[in-house]
């Protein structure tokens, strides 16, 4: 294993937060130190040695450097979830309770406001994912993602129309 084969899992990483990645740089990493420590077992000339040696001591501070970015990286996931996710899911509960409350008092001038602007928030937060990282070009959805439209289609409400009109499926 060469050290250019962990670069590219490494750099993957670092720019897309992919777990898998990460764990693909684990596994190499490991490899990469076990030829460094083999070499360093094999080699007798101390000018040979002392590079091995420095090699070897560049090499853990990579190491360093890619475990303080998988730190950061789940810090910075962590901050997004607690307070981007928290917040907007707030949001759409009160926004959810307009529209209810407003179809159950049959406001006709606030229910499709109303639940045009819960379509509009809903769009919202699921492009705000986008430039977060969370969806992956693919279009595949990552974690955080893939629980907010779970827990967004589970709350959908029953009165919620699909089409432009925004009418209450008992109001003929």
């Amino acid at each position: 294993m060469t050290f250019a084969k962990l670069r590219r899992p490494v750099r993957e990483f670092a720019l897309t937060g992919q777990v898998a990645a990460a764990e693909e740089a684990e596994a190499n990493i490991r490899v990469v130190q076990a030829a460094i420590t083999r070499a360093q077992a094999e080699i007798r000339n101390p000018d040979r040695r002392r590079m091995l040696d420095e090699i070897g001591a560049k090499f853990d501070e990579y190491v360093a450097l890619f475990g303080r970015a998988r730190q950061m990286r789940a810090e910075r996931d962590m901050l997004e979830y607690k307070t981007m996710d928290g917040v907007g899911a707030h949001a759409y509960e009160q926004l959810e309770a307009l529209a209810a409350s407003a179809a159950q008092a049959d406001n006709n001038d606030t229910a499709p406001l109303a639940r045009s602007g819960l379509i509009d928030f809903l769009g919202l937060r699921l492009v705000a994912n986008k430039p977060l990282s969370r969806i992956d070009a693919g279009g595949g959805h990552t974690r955080p993602t893939a629980n907010l439209q779970r827990s967004l289609s589970a709350r959908r409400p029953t009165w919620f129309g699909a089409g432009a009109d925004c009418q209450r499926p008992d109001a003929e």
